[in-house]
């Protein structure tokens, strides 16, 4: 972990002053990666009774999320849960300590064990095949805007591990009604966040737009439960319909928990983003996850592989991606894609 070394014998990682972090923009992912390149891995944001710390660093990361497994060593403020718990209720994101803990224990068998992942592979895998797909066809007619498709291939990927459902986004080119609302409720659940005072000052037409949009979310994962419990459910693999079968959670939690799954679609669409943007900026890169490919899927030595890649060659012949092709136990190999 990285930051100056005048402030390692302090109490606080180091950031800049109360006055300086009101003024900045929070909503704009650039301000964070000013801020790490001034403080380092770790600083911190004095705004509110309990400051905020950020972290980059993957360790840090992996300890509080995956090894820890729990918050009891990070306590929010009652105000910051209540607020959370606005848009997300009983979802992990809005539960600390022993509650977030048995929420955790309910979901974690569904996303993290070998067979969870294995199963979310073979259902991930088409849907980004048709994001390659249409990727393809859009750059062939110009210029490409990548985290537009990025945002559908998120809400895409959400809809078919957690919910059972496809959107069909990423085929028609447009926001679905579930993405509409949540960019709206995003945007002003964040602006809230940043404003204690924001139940006097909120606008009435937003506190509405807000409510109403909520609605939209919780009815599209109620339907998703209700069609688990149903004759036509009882062979769905995705996350609903698993946590439905388990019932270690209230249907209300079980609600809670699916709203929770979509906190992630923004920021998962802008980390594909910006791979894709490194992709382009850097076309060593490319040639190097290109041989990987042409290594583990094409079984070509080390020097054919770089040689094909080197010519732009690819992995699949024609020009559509057949996921059937990319097996888990194959991907898992890919080790300069997995660290890219």
């Amino acid at each position: 972990v990285s930051f100056p070394m005048a402030c390692a014998a302090t109490k606080w990682p180091p950031g800049p002053t109360k006055a300086q972090a009101k003024a900045l923009d929070l909503f704009d992912i650039a301000t964070f990666e000013q801020l790490h390149e001034e403080y380092g891995d770790v600083f911190i944001l004095p705004l509110g009774e309990v400051p905020l710390v950020v972290t980059r660093h993957p360790k840090q990361i992996a300890s509080i999320l995956v090894e820890l497994g729990d918050t009891h060593a990070f306590p929010r403020p009652p105000n910051v849960i209540a607020n959370v718990q606005t848009l997300f209720g009983r979802a992990l994101i809005g539960l600390d300590g022993a509650e977030h803990s048995k929420a955790r224990t309910a979901l974690n068998p569904h996303f993290f064990a070998p067979a969870a992942l294995r199963r979310m592979h073979g259902q991930a895998a088409p849907v980004v095949a048709e994001l390659v797909d249409k990727l393809g066809e859009a750059a062939g007619a110009g210029a490409v805007e990548a985290y537009f498709f990025e945002e559908l291939l998120s809400i895409e990927l959400v809809g078919v591990l957690n919910l059972g459902h496809r959107f069909n986004s990423i085929k028609e080119a447009q926001y679905p009604l579930v993405l509409q609302s949540l960019r709206l409720v995003d945007r002003l659940f964040l602006g809230r966040a940043m404003n204690n005072k924001w139940r006097q000052q909120e606008k009435e037409t937003d506190t509405m737009a807000f409510d109403v949009s909520k609605g939209v979310l919780a009815a599209c994962f109620q339907a998703s439960l209700d069609g688990a419990k149903t004759e036509a459910g009882k062979d769905r693999t995705d996350s609903a319909a698993l946590i439905w079968r388990d019932q270690k959670l209230t249907e209300t939690e079980m609600v809670n928990q699916l709203t929770g799954f979509m906190a992630g679609v923004g920021n998962s669409a802008r980390g594909y983003t910006d791979c894709v943007a490194m992709l382009c900026e850097h076309p060593q890169y490319q040639q190097r996850i290109l041989a990987e490919l042409h290594q583990v899927f094409s079984g070509l030595s080390p020097e054919a592989a770089a040689a094909a890649a080197r010519r732009g060659d690819g992995v699949v012949p024609g020009a559509s991606v057949d996921p059937a092709q990319f097996t888990f136990d194959q991907c898992q190999q890919l080790e300069f894609v997995q660290c890219f």
